[in-house]
């Protein structure tokens, strides 16, 4: 059976800023913070295009030479799962001016046990694309794989989907080798948490969301 494949950054600025993130607040302002993200986002962007394919721009005006632009010949759509995959997702924009753009918006409920869809716009002709899938954090990895799911059904193979993620949990890491869907998916990240040493990183992002927006998972309403 074929295995996702992980492929884990040794740069040294990705593993300098993702260092920064765990800090406090009184460390790392919420501004800073949110641009750490954007900046790892087009780290992480950059080494998930390194294989891209390169052609010579065919002319369109009578005063342009063939052969002195080179250009990507397939422009990649990227897919943020909402909320938390907005910020980078600016960041990897920065560098791919792409205007193909989707998001996913999917989480898990724990009182069903099931994955709620909540949101999923997709550009068009997204089967011919290479696609960036964001989300900064894999914990249990069922959204990750319900993300994964909600791609293929739009006719991407699973070689053309690239994930980008900055911290994998062992438990998502076990969850992604043994789902079907995530065969032949490429994951970029910068650490698996348990997978080289007993150290977990998880667990200094709970707060990400209200450090990123100043808002919580709470429930909207009070529960009975």
């Amino acid at each position: 059976m074929q295995k996702p494949q992980f492929r884990i950054s040794q740069h040294p600025l990705v593993i300098h800023k993702v260092s920064f993130l765990r800090q406090a607040r009184g460390i790392v302002s919420s501004h800073d913070y949110a641009q750490l993200m954007r900046e790892l986002g087009t780290l992480l962007a950059y080494e998930a295009t390194a294989n891209l394919p390169l052609r010579p721009l065919v002319p369109k005006r009578p005063d342009m030479r063939a052969g002195r632009i080179i250009h990507t010949d397939d422009k990649p759509a990227v897919v943020p799962l909402v909320r938390s995959g907005l910020t980078m997702a600016e960041g990897v924009r920065s560098i791919i001016p792409s205007a193909y753009m989707g998001h996913i918006g999917v989480y898990y409920d724990l009182a069903t046990d099931s994955v709620i869809e909540f949101m999923v716009t997709m550009p068009n002709r997204i089967h011919d694309r290479p696609v960036l899938v964001i989300d900064p954090f894999i914990d249990s990895g069922i959204t990750a794989c319900a993300a994964i799911d909600i791609i293929l059904e739009y006719g991407v193979l699973p070689e053309n989907i690239h994930f980008l993620t900055l911290i994998i949990s062992k438990q998502g890491y076990n969850k992604l080798n043994a789902n079907s869907s995530s065969a032949g998916v490429t994951f970029y990240a910068t650490r698996i948490d348990g997978h080289s040493d007993d150290e977990i990183w998880f667990d200094d992002f709970d707060n990400m969301n209200e450090r990123l927006y100043r808002t919580t998972n709470k429930p909207r309403r009070p529960q009975s």
